[in-house]
């Protein structure tokens, strides 16, 4: 019996091969191979799977398959503005984050609450708050414009939240403040 797993050798004559482990046991109608990487695939890893088998009148088969790896990763928040720990951001300034994921962010996961009120949900800006959100190759950006402005000496706490296509979650928190 040979067992590759994306490219590799995994089992050869019923010997596991560095990087690999499993079982081989002997069933009514032949043998059941599982193979186990001591290593785990890559996110969203395509693992092309050839085994091989001859009995002992010399007969051969061949079997190839491939699959794909299950979607681990959240969504990453790439970029927000202001700053996280900015001082001094003028009292109308704009709050954006970027969100980007290879599975693809839901656009109606997307949170954006600023200074406690609710700014982004359910894909609409909420009252007090006007805005846009773009589409990007990966994801989503928001950009939330508060309709009245922050007081002068305001910290301003941010959180946000994006959820992707394989239910992978993750938020995202910044504090900045205006100035005196």
């Amino acid at each position: 019996i040979v067992v590759r797993m994306a490219g590799e050798r995994a089992l050869s004559n019923g010997v596991f091969q560095a990087g690999f482990a499993g079982t081989v046991l002997r069933t009514n109608l032949g043998f059941r191979v599982t193979v186990n990487p001591t290593a785990p695939f890559s996110n969203m890893q395509t693992v092309p799977v050839y085994a091989y088998a001859r009995d002992y009148s010399n007969y051969s088969r061949v079997t190839n398959w491939n699959f794909t790896t299950a979607d681990t990763t959240p969504p990453t928040a790439t970029f927000t503005s202001p700053a996280n720990g900015a001082a001094g951001v003028a009292t109308n300034a704009l709050v954006v984050v970027r969100w980007d994921d290879n599975a693809g962010v839901i656009s109606n996961t997307l949170v954006m609450r600023v200074a406690g009120n609710t700014a982004f949900t359910n894909g609409a800006f909420q009252a007090g708050f006007t805005g846009t959100v773009l589409r990007t190759n990966l994801g989503f950006r928001v950009t939330a414009d508060r309709t009245l402005p922050f007081s002068n000496s305001q910290g301003v706490a941010v959180y946000a939240y994006a959820r992707d296509a394989a239910a992978n979650a993750r938020a995202t928190n910044w504090i900045f403040s205006t100035p005196d």
